[in-house]
C-alpha cells in the first residue's frame, strides 16, 4: 500500500491530531469547545503545510499517518503509537479540516481510502470528507434552481438524468431557515412553469424534483424559450412584488439548467439578467449540451458546460465547480463567515465500529437507489442483493490505461457489491460470479463456481497476484473479453437471468465489440458498462456505453453513487415477467408490473380475478 515515513514534524503533528479526536468526540454537544479544538487542529495543519517536503507533500503524509495509526485499511504504520482510535472519529476530524480548506490537493488519496473503508465496512462516516455537505456549509445562501423540462431536452430520458444530476448537486446541502434555502423551479413541465417557495428540508426538495420527473413522463415535452424562463424567474422571485422573496443580507444565487440554444432568444435576456445582478442575484447558467458562445451576448456570473455524458454520470468535478464557483463564492460586500460546525440533516453521531468479519449470509438491504429514475403509481423493481438469482460475469480492463489506483477502486466496488450477495450454492436462490480480465488478451481469473462464500471471494480479490497490478500492455481488446464472457455465460445455469458488467478505462470503437455485445443482448442477457476514466481524460471510453442495455451505461470514475447505480442495475436485471406476459417499461426502465393481454370483453372486476388466476406473481399489475 502506501509507505509511511516522514520527518519528526510530521510525526508529532499527526500524533497531536489523533490525540484531539477523543476530546472532540466528547465535546460534540458543546459547539464552543468543538470550535476551540478544531482551531488547534487547524493551526497544526497550517504549520505542517508550510513545510516544503518533496516528493510527497507534508499534508499527504499527514493523512497517511492518521489512517495508518487506525490500523484498519491495510496501511501499516512504521511505529505503532499505541493510541486507541475510532476510525469514525478520525474521519470526523478530517472532514472538518477539509471544510476549512485543508487537503485540497489530497482528494485523490482520500477517495482511495474512502473506497477501501466502504469495502471493509468501517462506518459510513469514515473519511466522508468528499461529500458535498462541507462545500456548502458554513455558507448561507438563498438558491433558486430552474430545471429544464422543455422539448430542448430532446426526450424524457435526458430529463430524468438532469433531475438526477440536480438531486446529486443538492445532496448534503444543509437546508434550514438559518442555512441554505433552495427553490426548485420547473420550466415547461406539462407545458407550465411550476414555481417553488424557498424550501428548508431535503425531503421537500426531493419531492418537488420527483413531481417534475413524473410530470415529464406522463405528459411529454413541450417547446419553450430561454427568455420566457428568465421572465418567469424575474416575475416570481425578484423585486418588492416577488411572490417568494429572499432573506435580507443573505447572498442570492440562481442556477439555470437549460438546453435552449437559440442565440437570438438568449441575447434578448441581457437586460433582465442585468437586473438580477443589480439586485444581488448571481446567475450561473448550466448549459446542457449547449456551448458558451450561444450565451456570450447575455449577462451571467458563470457558465458551466454540462455535456450529456457528464450529466448522465453525475460528474463530481462539474458539481464541485457549480457549488464552489456558483454558490459558495463571496459576493461583493460580504466577508468570510466565522467557521462553523459542518452538520447536515443526515449527519448522525458516529458509532463505534469493529473490523470483525461479517457473516456472508447476513441479510443486508440494498442502499436506496439515488435517485430513483421514475416514480409514480408503479411497482418499482427494488431488491436485496442477497436475494438475487443471477449469473454475473465481471469483465475488467487491466491494461496500462486503468492504472493501479483505478484497479484498486474497481476491486473496492466489486467487493462492495458481491459482499452483499448470497453465493452459497447450497441455497436455492443464490448468484454465481465469474471474473475475467482483458488487455490485448483475456484471462479467466475466477470461474463461476470457484467460491461459495463472499468473504473468500473478497479475500481472493485482493490477494490474487493477477489482480494486484495492471498489465504493462497498452493495447485494449474488449472483443476477446466479451468472447470469453459469452462462453462463460453459456456454460452457467439454465433458466437464470444473466448480466455482464464491464469496467473499461479505454475503448477501441471498431465495431467488433458492438457485434458481440448485440449477440449477448439478443440472447436475453444484459450488459452493464462502466467507463472508468480520470475526469480530464478523453471521453472516447464513454462510447462503451453504446454496448450497454437500456439505462445501464454508467460513467463515473470516483462517483460516490456508482455502487448504488450498479446495484440498481442488477435489480433491473433481476426484474422480469413470466413468459407471454408483458412487462411495464417506461423510457427503458423496468417495473415489477406485468400484463397479460387477451381479446375478450370484460369489466374491471372480472379482469382482475382472471388476472390473479393467471398470475403466480405476488406483485402483478392487473388492469383491463
Amino acid at each position: 500500500m502506501f509507505g509511511i515515513s516522514g520527518s519528526r514534524v510530521q510525526d508529532a503533528s499527526a500524533r497531536v491530531l489523533l490525540e484531539l479526536t477523543s476530546p472532540l468526540r466528547e465535546c460534540r454537544n458543546n459547539v464552543e469547545m468543538m470550535n476551540k479544538i478544531l482551531s488547534v487542529a487547524d493551526e497544526v495543519v497550517r504549520r505542517v503545510a508550510a513545510v516544503n517536503r518533496n516528493p510527497i507533500p507534508t499534508t499527504t503524509q499527514l493523512i497517511n499517518h492518521c489512517v495508518a495509526q487506525c490500523k484498519t485499511l491495510g496501511v501499516k504504520p512504521e511505529d505503532d503509537w499505541g493510541l486507541d482510535l475510532n476510525p469514525d472519529d478520525v474521519g470526523f476530524l478530517l472532514k472538518h479540516l477539509i471544510s476549512r480548506g485543508h487537503f485540497a490537493s489530497d482528494k485523490n488519496l482520500i477517495f482511495h481510502y474512502l473506497a477501501l473503508s466502504r469495502v471493509l465496512e468501517f462506518g459510513d462516516k469514515f473519511l466522508s470528507v468528499v461529500l458535498a455537505e462541507c462545500y456548502v456549509t458554513p455558507c448561507t445562501r438563498d438558491v433558486i434552481i430552474m430545471v429544464d423540462g422543455s422539448l430542448s431536452m430532446k426526450n424524457t430520458d435526458y430529463i430524468n438524468q438532469e433531475i438526477s444530476f440536480v438531486n446529486k448537486l443538492i445532496d448534503g446541502w444543509t437546508l434550514a431557515n438559518d442555512k441554505v434555502r433552495v427553490a426548485v423551479v420547473g420550466a415547461y413541465f406539462a407545458n407550465e412553469f411550476q414555481s417553488s417557495p424557498y424550501l428548508t428540508t431535503r425531503k421537500d426538495a426531493l419531492n418537488r424534483l420527483e413531481r417534475y420527473r413524473v410530470s415529464a413522463t406522463q405528459y411529454g415535452l413541450y417547446d419553450g424559450t430561454f427568455s420566457t424562463c428568465v421572465s418567469f424567474l424575474e416575475s416570481v422571485y425578484m423585486g418588492q412584488k416577488a411572490l417568494y422573496g429572499p432573506r435580507e443580507n443573505i447572498q442570492k444565487r440562481i442556477i439555470i439548467f437549460t438546453a435552449h440554444n437559440d442565440p437570438v432568444d438568449v441575447a434578448s435576456t441581457k437586460d433582465s439578467l442585468q437586473r438580477f445582478a443589480d439586485n444581488g442575484f448571481a446567475v450561473t447558467i448550466v448549459g446542457i449540451g449547449s456551448l458558451q458562445p450561444v450565451y456570450s451576448l447575455t449577462k451571467y456570473h458563470r457558465f458551466v458546460n454540462l455535456s450529456l455524458a457528464n450529466m448522465a454520470s453525475g460528474n463530481q468535478a462539474i458539481i464541485n465547480d457549480i457549488i464552489d464557483n456558483g454558490v459558495c463564492f463571496l459576493s461583493p460586500g460580504f466577508t468570510t463567515p466565522k467557521p462553523e460546525i459542518c452538520t447536515t440533516s443526515t449527519t448522525q453521531k458516529p458509532t463505534t465500529t469493529t473490523s470483525a468479519k461479517r457473516d456472508g449470509t447476513t441479510r443486508k438491504p440494498v442502499r436506496p437507489t439515488h435517485p430513483p429514475q421514475i416514480v409514480g403509481d408503479y411497482q418499482n423493481c427494488s431488491c436485496h442483493l442477497d436475494t438475487l438469482y443471477l449469473d454475473i460475469v465481471f469483465v475488467v480492463d487491466n491494461s496500462k490505461a486503468m492504472t493501479d489506483m483505478g484497479l484498486v477502486l474497481v476491486k473496492a466496488e466489486i467487493a462492495t457489491i458481491v459482499g452483499q450477495m448470497n453465493i452459497d450454492p447450497s441455497t436455492k436462490q443464490h448468484s454465481e460470479i465469474g471474473l475475467i480480465t482483458y488487455n490485448a488478451e483475456a484471462e479467466i481469473v475466477f470461474e463461476p463456481t470457484h467460491f461459495t462464500d463472499v468473504d473468500d471471494f473478497n479475500e481472493a480479490l485482493y490477494e490474487d497476484p493477477r489482480l494486484e497490478h495492471v498489465s504493462n500492455n497498452v493495447e485494449v481488446n474488449l472483443v476477446v473479453g466479451l468472447e470469453k464472457a459469452a462462453d462463460m455465460l453459456g456454460n452457467m445455469r439454465r433458466g437464470v437471468h444473466k448480466a455482464v458488467i464491464i469496467y473499461a478505462s479505454a475503448y477501441k470503437d471498431d465495431g467488433d465489440a458492438t457485434h458481440i455485445a448485440d449477440q449477448i443482448k439478443e440472447s436475453g442477457y444484459d450488459i452493464i458498462t462502466i467507463a472508468y476514466v480520470e475526469p480530464d481524460e478523453s471521453i472516447l471510453v464513454e462510447k462503451i456505453g453504446e454496448l450497454a442495455s437500456p439505462r445501464m451505461n454508467l460513467t463515473s470514475y470516483r462517483d460516490d453513487l456508482l455502487v448504488d447505480e450498479i446495484e440498481d442495475a442488477l435489480c433491473q436485471v433481476n426484474c422480469y415477467c413470466p413468459n407471454q406476459w408483458t412487462q411495464l417499461i417506461i423510457d427503458g426502465r423496468r417495473f415489477s408490473e406485468c400484463f397479460f393481454e387477451v381479446q375478450i370483453d370484460a369489466n374491471w372486476i372480472s379482469s382482475r380475478y382472471a388476472c390473479e388466476a393467471l398470475s403466480k406473481l405476488n406483485h402483478t399489475g392487473c388492469e383491463q
